[in-house]
């Protein structure tokens, strides 16, 4: 099978695709939308680095960091997750 230079440039823009990140405008919905539902004390679980699960309850309000990011501040952890990575469990 031979590639054309057409073919070839299209694979290179296939595999240079990075995933997109969410807006800074929409991050900022996210933690608005996240502070009206869930107060400070609420547990969550966290989807760590290593693929870990962690329970623990939140410490802050979650916040913007560096303008660009939303995260969450959870007891039990040392520094922020981001916030696509926390979500609110039952106390069950």
């Amino acid at each position: 099978m031979n590639t054309t230079t057409t073919d070839k440039a299209e694979i290179g823009k296939v595999e240079s695709r990075k995933p997109r990140r969410p807006s800074a405008a929409a991050e900022e919905r996210d933690v608005k939308e996240w502070n009206r539902k869930y107060p400070v004390g609420t547990t969550v679980e966290v989807l760590k680095d290593d693929g870990a699960r962690h329970r623990g309850k939140t410490l802050w309000p979650a916040s913007m960091m560096g303008e660009r990011v939303a995260v969450a501040w959870v007891e039990g952890i040392s520094g922020a997750y981001r916030l696509n990575r926390v979500r609110a469990v039952s106390e069950g």
